[in-house]
Formats: structure tokens, C-alpha cells, sequence
């Protein structure tokens, strides 16, 4: 009776149980990713190690950022902020005391961003140059016919990159630029 019992269990395990993928699973393996979706995700992907830049000196301190688009403005926005500890709230090193400071801080952020995506020209020469934007977007080995000519300069001139950064007292400084302009906004 034993031998019966280990011999259907046996059997019954070793049938597999086979269930077929459902039509929201099948209608998303059928969709295909383009240059744009695969490049937002490289740069995302790219934006988890960025380091903090203070005073034009790299630090051991990782910026939080991200990259989405916006299609209303048409902008590829790279939020950038501070690091947070296990509390959720913003660490130390970004507390700032003044007004000035925080603008600091926020300065050092975007510009943390613009080296660390091929922007390694101070904010008083002239841009001439493209970013690491075009690697993610396109591809070397794919050219053809109907790639825009200008694609990296325009890639470039889509990326905004906006911060924040909290002030003791609980005010907060936003500040933003774009990618390959030495220019940055404030705003409270």
C-alpha cells in the first residue's frame, strides 16, 4: 500500500502544471520597446551613482535622481535630491543654514549631474560639445536614412534638470537648469 501511495505521488509531482500567459501578459510581450523607451531607461539607470560634486570636488555622497519625460513641455526632466537616511528625511550634509547656501547646494547638484552625463566644461566657457544623451538614445551601429542629423544636439537641448534642497526652518530653495546651458533658475 506504501509502494502505491510513493508511486502516485511520484507521478503526480512529476506532472508539470502548465498555465498560459493572459492577454495582458501576451499583449505586452508583443509590444516592442523603441530607441526612446530603451534610452530613458539607460539614462534612469545611469542616474542611480551619481555623486555629489561640492565645490567642483568630487565627495563620497550619492545624490537620489531620476529621469522621466514630460510630453506636455516636451522635456526629458532629471530630478535631482538630496540623499535621504533610513528616516526618510533629507541627510545632514544638505541642511542648509541660509537662503545663500541652499543655492549653493542646489548649484552643486545640477552641476554634479551635467559632469557626471559628459559635461565637463566649467559654467564660464561656452558649450560646444554633446552629452552622453545620444549613447542611450541611438545606436552607432544602426544609422540610417531617416535619423535626424542633429539628433544628439537635440537630445541635449531636451534635458532640464531640476533640485531641490531644504532649508533649516523648513523652507525649500528649487532651482533648475538645462543640460548644456551654464545658466540656473531659482525659485522658492
Amino acid at each position: 500500500m506504501a509502494r502505491q501511495l510513493i508511486s502516485i505521488l511520484l507521478i503526480c509531482t512529476s506532472i508539470g502544471v502548465h498555465a498560459e500567459p493572459s492577454r495582458t501578459v501576451m499583449y505586452l510581450i508583443n509590444q516592442p520597446m523603441s530607441m526612446w523607451q530603451f534610452g530613458l531607461y539607460q539614462l534612469d539607470n545611469h542616474l542611480k551613482d551619481i555623486s555629489f560634486f561640492q565645490n567642483d570636488k568630487l565627495t563620497k555622497i550619492k545624490l537620489s535622481a531620476h529621469a522621466l519625460y514630460n510630453p506636455v513641455i516636451n522635456r526629458i526632466l532629471i530630478h535631482v535630491m538630496p540623499p535621504f537616511d533610513g528616516s526618510n528625511k533629507p541627510n545632514l550634509v544638505f541642511e542648509a543654514e541660509s537662503v545663500a547656501e541652499s543655492k549653493e547646494y542646489c548649484k552643486d547638484m545640477i552641476r554634479s549631474v551635467r559632469f557626471q552625463l559628459g559635461n565637463h566644461k566649467t559654467l564660464s566657457e561656452k558649450t560646444s560639445w554633446n552629452s552622453f544623451m545620444c549613447g542611450y538614445f541611438t545606436d552607432d551601429n544602426l544609422k540610417n536614412a531617416q535619423e535626424p542629423s542633429n539628433i544628439c544636439n537635440e537630445l541635449d537641448s531636451l534635458v532640464e534638470i531640476r533640485a531641490w534642497i531644504g532649508i533649516k526652518g523648513g523652507e525649500t530653495i528649487h532651482c533648475n537648469g538645462a543640460l548644456v546651458s551654464g545658466s540656473i533658475y531659482f525659485s522658492q
